[in-house]
């Protein structure tokens, strides 16, 4: 489960389903990866708020994107994402979108014990850089 999916399940009962289905669809010894945003080294850095520009160029044409980031804190450890995209034209940005996300980070303990609870057993956690987020991919194997 790849590029932070995890964070757009908000609510605990998302996450234990999740990871139910994950359980029931592995055999024994079957492997779970994922990978997560750290609340622990996110949310005191966005605290009073964070900006952002990502920059990227595909086919010639130069992107932007500016965010902002605050905590919500309502489920969980989460926060408000906003960004809007830009398309670089001559000496000009030309606004090409909007979007608006409440995501949620997670610390290690908190994904052990909704791992355990569904019989998946932790066996690895990777530190990963990430354009962003400070992440962990975390590796988990079917008890």
């Amino acid at each position: 489960m790849a590029g932070r999916t995890i964070s757009y399940l908000r609510s605990n009962e998302g996450i234990m389903n999740t990871f139910k289905n994950v359980g029931n669809n592995l055999e024994k010894g079957g492997i779970f990866c994922f990978d997560f945003i750290d609340a622990n080294r996110l949310i005191p850095e966005i605290a009073n708020g964070k900006e952002l520009t990502h920059e990227a160029t595909k086919n010639g044409i130069h992107y932007l994107r500016k965010s902002y980031w605050t905590t919500h804190l309502i489920q969980g450890m989460d926060f408000h994402w906003a960004s809007t995209y830009y398309k670089k034209e001559e000496k000009e940005l030309v606004e090409i979108g909007k979007d608006n996300s409440i995501i949620r980070t997670f610390t290690k303990d908190e994904l052990i014990l909704f791992l355990q609870l569904n019989d998946l057993e932790v066996k690895e956690i990777i530190d990963k850089a990430s354009y962003a987020f400070p992440t962990y991919v975390m590796v988990a194997e079917k008890r």
